[in-house]
């Protein structure tokens, strides 16, 4: 009885942010119990799951996906023990802070106004603004398979820019900042402010490219500087220095805002951004996925890192 509680066949519409692609089996378990029964009932079949949070960073091939996912969204359990907060991977970052902000705590706000939940979060090592999850991690509950059995273990976190804890998240643990109430909600608010001043409003899955980072000297050599800004915690005077360059200001560089394919199109306001725009499918994210690599690399010689994963 318990499949058919937490298992139906659902559409990207439902599953992702962007909202164009296909359609799968999915399981929706509420707990760490419920998880690791939809994964073996969901690999029965001799094929792996894929897993899914909030559907943001998310694409879904068109057509029937040929393997089934395991959502983690109604995952929801939230403690708190003084400024350790204990969560599951479906906890969204609004609930986190909405019960934080309650006991005098916060830390999140620059996340808030995405779509994510804390699982998936916390395995992108999502950031913004210079802060990144990395910053308030303290450990992860990582799903582990030995002889065919699954397990659960506990992992004390080394998080990097965009590469984030390996393996399927269940929870974890972060250590929260002591910070008022009004204090977190202005901080909330500018980050909000600045996110739609810049990002924009259609559906969107999100950054489709990671930042590239390299040594002053690379940047130097291949003329890049203009499209440069200095990474944190280097020496902007020092030829050691590491220096990011803005993969939506590459594509802005290459005349990409505007294009189109059919109900996809590469942002007006944000060149990292690919909106869908009415009726988009996953072929139409991916051609215009292509398209900007390829101009990337044709002006820059730079091979531009997807940030999206690609179900199919």
């Amino acid at each position: 009885m318990l499949n058919n509680e937490i298992s139906r066949r659902c559409g990207a519409s439902e599953l992702t942010t962007f909202g164009g692609g296909g359609s799968a089996l999915v399981y929706f378990p509420r707990n760490e119990r419920e998880f690791i029964f939809a994964m073996e009932e969901a690999a029965s079949d001799g094929i792996a799951p894929q897993i899914l949070g909030g559907g943001s960073n998310v694409i879904l091939a068109d057509g029937e996906l040929s393997t089934s996912i395991v959502c983690t969204r109604d995952m929801r359990g939230l403690t708190f023990e003084g400024d350790i907060v204990r969560f599951e991977a479906g906890v969204t970052v609004s609930q986190l802070m909405r019960e934080a902000r309650a006991r005098g705590l916060g830390g999140l706000e620059f996340l808030e106004g995405v779509p994510a939940t804390l699982g998936g979060a916390l395995v992108m090592n999502a950031g913004a603004f210079g802060c990144q999850m990395a910053d308030l991690a303290s450990t992860a509950r990582v799903l582990t398979e030995r002889a065919g059995e699954f397990g659960i273990e506990e992992r004390t976190q080394d998080l990097e820019y965009r590469r984030g804890v390996q393996g399927i998240v269940l929870g974890g643990t972060l250590r929260l900042a002591e910070i008022g109430a009004e204090e977190s909600i202005a901080k909330r608010n500018k980050f909000i402010a600045l996110r739609r001043a810049k990002q924009p409003r259609q559906p969107s899955c999100g950054s489709v490219f990671k930042n590239i980072t390299l040594s002053a000297e690379e940047v130097r050599a291949l003329e890049l500087m203009e499209y440069a800004s200095h990474a944190e915690n280097t020496d902007a005077t020092s030829n050691k220095g590491a220096f990011v360059l803005s993969a939506g200001r590459l594509l802005d560089a290459c005349g990409l805002k505007g294009a189109r394919e059919g109900g996809a199109s590469i942002s007006d306001m944000h060149a990292n951004f690919i909106v869908n725009l009415g009726g988009a499918t996953a072929a139409d994210f991916l051609a215009l996925v292509a398209i900007a690599e390829q101009a990337v690399y044709d002006k820059f010689a730079l091979r531009l890192s997807r940030e999206f994963v690609l179900l199919k």
